[in-house]
């Protein structure tokens, strides 16, 4: 078995591997592009998943040499609560379930309900699964902890459902930003009570279980993804081919279309969809006149939702949307890589009181690095 290094910075190596693209960066995983062998894996400091200002110098390297713009960086590791975090293992149940609490706020304040009985209702069994949870924690009988973990992973799964159909029920044929951050916000949920529902499994030694459950929700969250980043684009994403756009603003678009689509030469494609649009006034309306309006969307710091434009808005959404998602396949990658089994993988390079990120590294994959001169 190979020995796991912990590296708190990140090897200029691989800095240029992910630049060129034969390294890739799959959420908190990083792996061979070719081979897909996992090499790397993120985690997060204790005082980062519970202090959004500190320095994280690291992951800003990571995610701007995978290709995430330096604005949506700086939306990432600004905020606690508009990204899942990078590791599966190495976070607390604890914090796992203080940021549900936290989004849970957010949604509440925004969420109009029609019925108040049947709102109750859900927000008894939104707590009594969190308490469960909790329960897995904390018990020190292991038969209790056992049945609290069964409680805790059916009534997660019973609230990621509704969270699921509150989300269905906002998209619409047309939605305002407002409506897109409402469902935002509850596919975000819904993924931060999933992750919670697969550590449950992972809590009671049930790592088979934790891989196929989680692999069984990609889907579902794929799908939602590409959907509501298509309304966040809006009906005219022609006007991001417009000469007042920058170059890295088309970039970032296109790159986010070469994603919804599956395949790394999208530009034609892009073009033959969307060239009807390139003189057609409605499609620039947004470029011209007073275009700088706030947006609310309260993760976000008030000067970026007080200066950005919508369209670019819904860039940034639209690739803090992707991140969650490829974090969540990194989750997958990372229960597939696991070297050890969950108790010692979660107890290895213990880092709650460092304030960064760190990386697990293959020690024979890093020797290799060296030869190769990547």
């Amino acid at each position: 078995m190979p020995t796991i290094e912990v590296l708190f910075e990140i090897p200029v190596a691989v800095v240029n591997g992910l630049a060129t693209g034969s390294l890739e960066r799959v959420g908190g995983v990083i792996r061979e592009a070719g081979s897909k062998e996992v090499v790397m894996w993120l985690r997060e400091g204790g005082q980062i998943s519970q202090n959004p200002g500190v320095a994280q110098g690291l992951m800003a390297s990571v995610l701007r040499s995978s290709g995430m713009s330096s604005a949506t960086v700086g939306v990432v590791l600004a905020g606690t609560l508009s990204t899942l975090n990078v590791a599966l293992s190495g976070y607390t149940l604890y914090l796992m379930i203080a940021r549900v609490h936290a989004l849970e706020a957010q949604i509440e304040h925004i969420h109009e309900r029609v019925a108040e009985e049947f709102a109750r209702d859900r927000q008894v069994d939104f707590e009594t699964a969190l308490a469960s949870a909790g329960d897995v924690v904390d018990a020190e009988n292991e038969t209790f902890k056992q049945q609290a973990a069964s409680r805790a992973i059916d009534q997660l799964f019973n609230t990621r459902q509704h969270l699921l159909r509150d989300f269905d029920a906002v998209l619409e044929d047309k939605m305002t930003p407002q409506q897109c951050q409402q469902a935002q916000l509850f596919l975000l949920q819904a993924m931060h009570v999933d992750t919670l529902r697969i550590r449950c499994y992972l809590e009671t030694d049930q790592l088979a279980l934790a891989k196929s459950r989680l692999a069984a929700s990609l889907e579902a969250y794929q799908n939602r993804t590409q959907a509501l980043i298509q309304k966040w684009l809006g009906d005219y994403p022609a006007l991001y081919f417009h000469e007042t756009i920058s170059d890295e603003d088309f970039e970032r678009y296109i790159n986010i279309e070469r994603w919804l689509r599956d395949k790394d030469d999208v530009l034609m494609d892009v073009v033959k969809t969307h060239r009807h649009d390139f003189w057609n006034k409605d499609a620039i309306r947004p470029l011209h006149g007073s275009v700088l309006s706030a947006i609310n969307v309260p993760f976000m710091k008030r000067d970026v939702k007080e200066t950005t434009p919508p369209y670019l808005l819904a860039l940034a959404q639209s690739e803090i949307l992707i991140e969650n998602y490829q974090r969540l396949l990194g989750f997958e990658l990372e229960l597939a890589s696991m070297r050890l089994e969950f108790p010692a993988w979660d107890r290895l390079a213990d880092i709650t009181e460092h304030d960064d990120f760190v990386m697990l590294a293959d020690s024979d994959w890093l020797q290799k690095l060296d030869r190769l001169s990547l």
